[in-house]
């Protein structure tokens, strides 16, 4: 992988990447563009789950991190500051959460009869459009988690219809009268449905039909507002990095906002192409990403363009997942799932360095097989700090004293993953 013009060194695979031994780029001042992923809750959450979690950090490696109170900056932005001392070096971060939770509030319907609907016309289109088959063909997880939503769906009808029938035919059995018959099964049908809304609340499936459905209309440009929240999202990467108030600016995107950073990095190096080689360093970050459910999508070529943009781009991209992340395209090359001829065209290795998140060597095995049964508590674990020290670390990359290449540049690139794969040859 390239590593971008401002490194210097390679740490050693032993080396305490903080070390001030390091010669690697040295960050005092971080600028953090972070977009959430398909998450109604918004900027108080997220600055309670990042002030929580750094706080657990601390307590852990001793190391001083503290974060500031939560502002509003911009009508699209609000803002904390977090101070750090991690491996002897201050750093301090502004962290701006970039907001598209009012759309995505738009797109969260609360009705389980839409909530039904909206999951299965999506689960349908992605399956027409071959979404669905190749993605499980990249990643078996992938295909069991993408059709968890329909499935629900499909089996409480299935069992709200078997109920029924049992009720009625049993009834009918002892002579009683078809009006209490319709009663009891209907009641029945009830009884399921309202014990499978209360059971959902603990799967969190429909979080899932939400997403596709959500994803679906925006590859056919059917999200109002969106395209003009990438266009602002891109400004204020071009006026964090021209400003030069900091060493580097991230820009990191979660879940369904990787697809949202990618597009708002790649129209930033369109309106200024010199943010790439500036002294303020310009890294792009995705953890659990979704990139390629959107660019699998046929009408979704806009975004496709600016994938490759992106990926044959001078700004570093990394791109962290774990196999045992079922919602996300784990170690799988956003470029090369829709465009396996891909170069760079000045022939260079195209970004993102893909690397696994390797969890399971910080978080102790009693709460890794637990929370390994709930997708959505390993979802997130991108953004939580770990039980003890390990390669990844998202309290290092957002508030810590290295640039994100020079912090993984001794680390080589996954390639061509084949653990995940349905049918391997």
């Amino acid at each position: 992988m390239p590593v971008a013009m401002n490194e210097r060194a390679v740490v050693a695979p032993d080396r305490d990447p903080d070390s001030a031994e390091t010669t690697l780029a040295r960050v005092r001042r971080r600028h953090v563009l972070y977009l959430s992923g398909f998450d109604p809750r918004g900027p108080a959450f997220y600055h309670r789950l990042y002030r929580s979690e750094a706080a657990r950090r601390a307590e852990a490696t001793g190391e001083r991190i503290e974060v500031g109170r939560r502002k509003t900056t911009d009508p699209l932005v609000q803002t904390w500051t977090v101070k750090a001392e991690i491996g002897g070096m201050p750093t301090e971060t502004r962290y701006d959460f970039l907001r598209w939770d009012d759309i995505i509030r738009a797109h969260w319907p609360r009705s389980q009869v839409r909530i039904w609907l909206d999951s299965l016309w999506a689960y349908w289109t992605m399956m027409r459009t071959g979404v669905i088959g190749r993605s499980g063909r990249i990643s078996w997880p992938l295909a069991i988690t993408g059709s968890l939503a329909a499935l629900y769906i499909l089996l409480q009808v299935a069992l709200a219809v078997l109920a029924a029938w049992c009720i009625w035919t049993a009834l009918a059995a002892f002579g009683t009268p078809e009006p209490l018959r319709w009663a009891a099964s209907l009641a029945a049908v009830a009884a399921v449905l309202v014990l499978g809304h209360r059971y959902e609340k603990r799967l969190n499936v429909y979080w899932l039909g939400r997403i596709y459905a959500f994803t679906v209309r925006d590859a056919r440009d059917r999200v109002a507002g969106l395209e003009d929240r990438r266009d602002a999202f891109a400004r204020m990467i071009v006026e964090a990095v021209n400003s030069g108030d900091a060493d580097e600016v991230l820009v990191v995107g979660h879940s369904l906002g990787t697809p949202l950073a990618v597009s708002a990095a790649a129209r930033a190096l369109r309106i200024d192409p010199g943010i790439a080689g500036k002294d303020t360093r310009l890294a792009v970050l995705t953890l659990g990403t979704t990139v390629s459910m959107l660019s699998l999508m046929p009408e979704a070529e806009r975004f496709r363009r600016e994938v490759r943009e992106l990926a044959s781009s001078d700004v570093p991209w990394l791109d962290f997942s774990a196999p045992t992340d079922g919602a996300c395209y784990a170690m799988v090359d956003p470029v090369r799932i829709f465009d396996p001829s891909f170069v760079r065209p000045d022939g260079r290795e195209a970004w993102p360095k893909l690397l696994n998140m390797r969890m399971a060597e910080i978080i102790e095995a009693k709460t890794y097989a637990r929370i390994k049964r709930d997708w959505a508590r390993m979802h997130f674990q991108y953004l939580m700090a770990g039980d003890r020290r390990g390669e990844y670390d998202f309290f290092a990359i957002t508030a810590g004293p290295l640039t994100l290449p020079g912090r993984y540049a001794h680390r080589q690139g996954v390639k061509d993953y084949a653990g995940l794969k349905l049918f391997r040859r």
